[in-house]
């Protein structure tokens, strides 16, 4: 059951990604973020750092099939949420593409940069 949810996590999170790219920037303004989509954001941003930081690790070893599962799950428990809400979250999220861009730009306001 955890492999099945963290590889529709993964396929969810492509999704995302992908329909983020094909959006213009000007399709989230005038969205008004929740506090809920706020916090969202941030967890969104902290799993995005916590797969890149795996993944660099994954590379250092030439194993890129390995994915650092317990990490992602110290952040969702972080943040106060599972797996199983987090992803109830972005499905939810997938039926509102606006507010989800939005979010997004938050994702990437929130990314540092190096």
């Amino acid at each position: 059951m955890e492999g099945c949810m963290n590889v529709r996590s993964a396929v969810l999170l492509l999704m995302l990604i992908s329909g983020l790219a094909c959006k213009a920037p000007s399709d989230s303004d005038g969205v008004v973020l929740s506090a809920s989509d706020s916090s969202f954001a941030t967890i969104l941003t902290d799993l995005h750092l916590t797969d890149a930081q795996s993944y660099l690790e994954a590379q250092k070893k030439s194993d890129l099939t390995s994915v650092d599962y317990e990490a992602r799950d110290s952040v969702l428990m972080a943040h106060g949420t599972t797996e199983i809400e987090f992803m109830d979250r972005v499905e939810g999220l997938l039926a509102d593409p606006q507010r989800l861009l939005a979010i997004y730009s938050l994702v990437l306001d929130q990314t540092p940069r190096q």
